[in-house]
């Protein structure tokens, strides 16, 4: 079987696990624990479109998991059907951002690709967050000023309570009668972006800054 599981889709699962494994030690009544399963299993199911029938069994035997091992072995079975985050070289992403000469890539030889939903890294020099991803077969390159915030916060991607930077971006809208005209975007982020891609279950929030930082303003 073919692999079929984004990064985002396997933090849902492992979230729906988790959050079925607290229940097993929380509650008793084997009512409620069947309850909680099928809405487990209808929430994983509701994350894909177009599923075989085989790969609607694996992903439903979240339903006979009881034991901590049994949860385990279930996400690691999972992990192998993993769509990995397209491979991108250091000629594609500086094409990306080539009106910044000084651009710090990453080492991508030391990042696991099929724990991504999006590439993202900080450049403290510049206080800047680069943000790379893939949509409809095009490389979108995102780059913001970055403000490191003292508290934690909610990150607009993955959702969660972590430590964020607030990132602002400067989209490409433009306005006809202003030629000096320029747009701005900004969000709670997740400072470290494998944190963010651990925890990001949802695409909508991701896709619609990217797509609102360099939707045209007529």
């Amino acid at each position: 079987m073919e692999p079929f599981i984004y990064n985002h889709q396997y933090n849902f699962i492992k979230q729906q696990a988790f959050q079925l494994q607290k229940n097993y030690l929380q509650v008793k009544d084997e009512s409620v624990i069947s309850a909680v399963k099928a809405n487990a299993e209808e929430k994983i199911l509701a994350q894909f479109e177009g599923l075989t029938n085989q790969q609607r069994q694996m992903l439903g035997l979240i339903i006979d998991l009881k034991q901590e091992q049994d949860f385990h072995n279930y996400l690691h079975s999972l992990s192998s059907y993993i769509l990995s985050f397209p491979s991108v070289s250091e000629d594609t992403l500086r094409k990306l951002f080539k009106k910044n000469k000084k651009l710090n890539l990453p080492d991508l030889e030391e990042i696991d690709f099929s724990k991504l939903t999006y590439l993202g890294w900080n450049d403290i020099s510049l206080q800047k967050k680069f943000i790379v991803y893939e949509q409809n077969g095009e490389w979108i390159g995102i780059e913001g000023k970055y403000t490191p915030v003292q508290h934690k916060n909610i990150c607009f991607f993955c959702q969660k309570q972590t430590k964020v930077s607030f990132v602002s971006a400067v989209t490409n809208a433009t306005s006809t009668s202003d030629p000096n005209y320029y747009k701005s975007l900004g969000h709670y982020i997740c400072s470290d972006s494998q944190e963010c891609n651990e925890n990001i279950t949802h695409l909508a929030a991701l896709e619609n800054f990217m797509e609102k930082v360099k939707e045209p303003t007529v």
